[in-house]
């Protein structure tokens, strides 16, 4: 049985196809948690690229706090977010389960009565976009690891999560030929988002 699995899964092509048909039944979050396990190149399955609406409303990341409202309302937590509108070129489903996940991550690792802030930054040759919650600092060895598939910093497993969404992040901006970086000190993290323009 173990060979059969294996012979399906390095047949490429195939499972680009089965994902491309997953992709537009069911959408890009079933179709990217799915490429990030078995390790299918997710460009490979998605090449829909349009201008996005990534800051003020009726935008990308204040859809994504609306869905994740019943959350950070449980914890009473204080939203920051950006009142300018930014656009960048990209897939609007993928980069909304990018939001999603950091967002969602944020929440989950913030204190109660904290604040989650979100900043969107211009540069010259990328858009920045800063998410920050404040809670335990992630050890520096810990940093190192967080972007792996199936990692979880909090090993006591006290907090929900499945250890893919920021493998999945990390894939999703790489497609958009971006980056994706964290920085955790004195009980504040963030998370930055590169995009090119």
């Amino acid at each position: 049985a173990g060979a059969a699995v294996t012979g399906v899964i390095q047949s490429s092509s195939a499972v680009v196809g089965i994902l491309q048909s997953v992709a537009s039944s069911v959408g890009l979050k079933f179709c990217a948690v799915f490429a990030v396990i078995i390790g299918v190149n997710i460009g490979d399955c998605i090449t829909t690229f349009l201008v996005c609406r990534i800051g003020a409303k009726p935008e990308q990341i204040r859809t994504c706090v609306l869905m994740l409202e019943g959350k950070w309302t449980k914890k009473h937590i204080d939203l920051s977010l950006p009142d300018k509108e930014y656009y960048v070129i990209g897939n609007e489903e993928m980069l909304k389960q990018v939001w999603i996940n950091l967002l969602d991550n944020a929440v989950k690792f913030s204190m109660a009565s904290g604040t989650v802030e979100v900043q969107i930054a211009e540069n010259s040759n990328t858009l920045d976009v800063l998410i920050t919650n404040h809670g335990e600092t992630i050890p520096p060895d810990k940093l190192e690891k967080i972007f792996g598939k199936f990692y979880q910093a909090d090993e006591s497993h006290a907090t929900e999560g499945n250890g893919i969404g920021l493998a999945i992040v990390k894939k999703i901006v790489e497609l958009h030929n971006g980056e994706v970086k964290v920085h955790s000190q004195n009980g504040k993290t963030t998370f930055t988002v590169e995009l090119p323009r």
